[in-house]
């Protein structure tokens, strides 16, 4: 998956210029879309339970990257596994 699952070509344009700004809005957006996509799953079904957990584990890797290529600390200077 890749961050266009959680977010808009629009929302990233619309990014604050400031860095950590614009890491919090990312966040804040994705976070308000994994939700949504979430919220319309049964956990109890097994093919619905493993996508929620795929969307959790895209959403952790948006975060990361995101925060890799804005430079915070300390995910910045951390090796992540391939």
């Amino acid at each position: 998956m890749s961050i266009l699952e959680f977010l808009s070509q629009d929302e990233l344009d619309d990014l604050d210029e400031d860095p950590r700004t614009a890491f919090m809005q990312l966040v804040n957006n994705a976070q308000r879309s994994l939700s949504a996509k979430v919220s319309s799953l049964d956990p109890e079904n097994q093919y619905e339970w493993q996508k929620i957990e795929e969307l959790r584990y895209s959403f952790m890797n948006v975060v990361v990257a995101a925060a890799k290529r804005f430079e915070i600390e300390p995910f910045h200077s951390m090796d992540v596994p391939h």
